[in-house]
């Protein structure tokens, strides 16, 4: 039975109600681990002529395979399903607040990024006190943080979630037809006149595109379409965005592969363009029309949802240290001499794939046993210290613990939950608490910061309520997210004594603290409450 450090994957499975939308727990996982097994297979390591080391992506040596890009390319299908995720989970949540709603969220998305970047400032300490190289250390540390690029637009479309719930109720799905209007109008002089700053906009609506696609497909899958005055059937928008995707890159001005590749003037991701929607809609397609026969195959197979819960307990580990484990993996590949042909599509190249990337594999294992415990903890607490919450007739327990009902990158994610006959409602504590009577029970205990109880404020009340309120809650998601920015922006090292600027660092550090001090507070008490109006 495999132990997560608070309940066991066995556990979790049999907790899991019937109603659960477990298809968008197997998407999520699929798509984290098509981004690392791509990342993985096309990382090359090549000795310079001075015996140093040198690492870089074989995928511009590889033009004839570019359209692989079309399968591997699957952040769209992680955003998707984000989107999906977070907006039922506002829905449900939406009484206790934006505050209580984005620190619930933080649990698990920002403790494995501070514990990523504290282990990779110990590392370069180590590194500099072993007198390593510095400019094999700045590329070094330019690999570690290369995922935190994606961060900074996921933790973005987070903060707006509940801007965009609100866009949903009140235009439905016509939200979508602007946003994408404005992708394709913003491409018109990228593509005539090839000036990449007029398409910068589509950074949010290319990725808010794709994320509210996510909160219709949300509502669509719960039962409740109110707002879906035009229906598309999943297969006919995944063969015509697949016709698109067709007629705009093998056909049109864009190019064919749909990440970053030094030889094309437009990249299709950064920002997205057009065609990155198209390939969207394909991916989005086919999700919603395998959706049913997806959750009718992870109900019966046991192993099946098992190892969906699995991944999805250590997803941000795995995708947050997956680049970690390929540079350990090549040190000890080279300090054993077996290292793989480094001339990119000779047959050594491709046969060296194999033990490559197996190796890289070992070392993430090891890496998700020991670092991947951090994140799993957040199953129960979702880093929230735990209030008195009186047992209701629904909740489950086995052992003693709570037996959550989350299994995704951030805490009280939803409830993908549509309460149903056969759901089991599941006990749980902390800022996304449900409280509603014959649930859980009303809460008990005292209330938080004074706002509700009699007597003078305190210092700790106030301070409680400031680290709890939207506008500083949402600063620290903004902020932190500017810090990542800043890492990745900058280009090598060395920028500072860490390699990256130091100002950054300070950014996400102190963004993560007091994200973990709102967390902190709201755990002493189980509820943010809201000031009465």
């Amino acid at each position: 039975m495999t132990n997560l450090g608070v309940a066991s994957v066995s556990d979790l499975a049999e907790a899991t109600p019937l109603s659960r939308l477990r298809h968008l727990d197997f998407l999520r996982a699929l798509a984290i681990v098509a981004v690392v097994l791509g990342h993985w297979f096309l990382m090359t390591v090549a000795r310079l002529p001075d015996g140093g080391l040198t690492g870089y992506n074989a995928l511009p040596l590889l033009e004839d395979f570019w359209w692989l890009t079309w399968l591997f390319q699957v952040m769209p299908l992680f955003f998707f399903v984000g989107g999906a995720g977070n907006g039922i989970s506002w829905g449900r949540r939406r009484d206790d607040g934006v505050a209580a709603w984005l620190l619930g969220r933080s649990g698990r998305l920002f403790p494995p990024v501070t514990l990523l970047l504290g282990a990779m400032l110990l590392g370069v300490v180590v590194a500099q006190w072993l007198a390593v190289d510095e400019r094999f250390l700045a590329e070094a540390v330019g690999v570690i943080i290369l995922p935190l690029w994606f961060l900074v637009v996921y933790i973005a479309v987070i903060v707006l979630t509940p801007v965009m719930c609100w866009l949903h109720r009140r235009c439905g799905a016509g939200v979508l037809g602007v946003m994408i209007a404005a992708v394709a109008l913003l491409d018109i002089p990228r593509v005539a006149l090839g000036v990449e700053a007029w398409g910068y906009a589509n950074y949010a609506f290319g990725w808010l595109v794709i994320y509210q696609a996510g909160i219709v497909w949300g509502e669509i899958a719960g039962g409740d379409s109110s707002k879906i005055r035009i229906r598309v059937h999943p297969a006919v928008l995944f063969l015509g965005s697949l016709a698109m995707l067709v007629l705009l890159t093998v056909v049109g001005p864009y190019p064919v592969p749909m990440v970053a590749v030094p030889q094309t003037t437009i990249n299709n991701p950064s920002p997205p363009t057009l065609a990155f929607l198209a390939l969207a809609g394909v991916q989005v397609g086919f999700a919603a029309w395998v959706a049913g026969p997806v959750d009718r195959w992870l109900t019966r197979s046991r192993f099946a949802w098992r190892a969906t819960i699995a991944v999805n307990a250590v997803v941000m580990t795995l995708f947050l240290w997956h680049m970690v484990a390929a540079f350990l993996a090549a040190l000890v590949m080279v300090g054993v001499g077996w290292l793989p042909d480094s001339d990119v599509g000779t047959s050594g190249w491709w046969l060296g794939r194999l033990p490559w990337m197996a190796a890289i594999a070992v070392v993430m294992a090891g890496l998700l046993v020991t670092v991947g415990r951090w994140e799993a903890r957040g199953l129960r607490r979702g880093g929230v210290r735990r209030g008195r919450v009186r047992r209701g007739p629904g909740s489950v327990r086995r052992g003693g613990q709570p037996i959550p009902d989350s299994t995704t990158p951030e805490r009280d994610h939803p409830a993908h939950l549509r309460r149903g006959p056969g759901s089991v409602p599941l006990s749980r504590s902390g800022p996304g608490s449900l409280t509603q009577s014959g649930v859980l029970g009303e809460q008990t205990g005292p209330t938080a910061f004074g706002t509700e109880k009699s007597g003078p404020t305190t210092a700790r009340d106030w301070a409680g309520r400031v680290l709890t309120s939207t506008p500083v809650v949402s600063a620290a998601y903004v902020t932190a997210a500017l810090g990542m920015m800043w890492q990745n922006s900058v280009g090598l090292g060395p920028h500072g004594p860490f390699m990256v600027p130091t100002g950054a660092l300070i950014l996400v550090f102190a963004a993560a603290t007091v994200l973990w001090l709102g967390r902190l507070c709201v755990g002493r008490s189980g509820i943010i409450p809201r000031v009465r109006r």
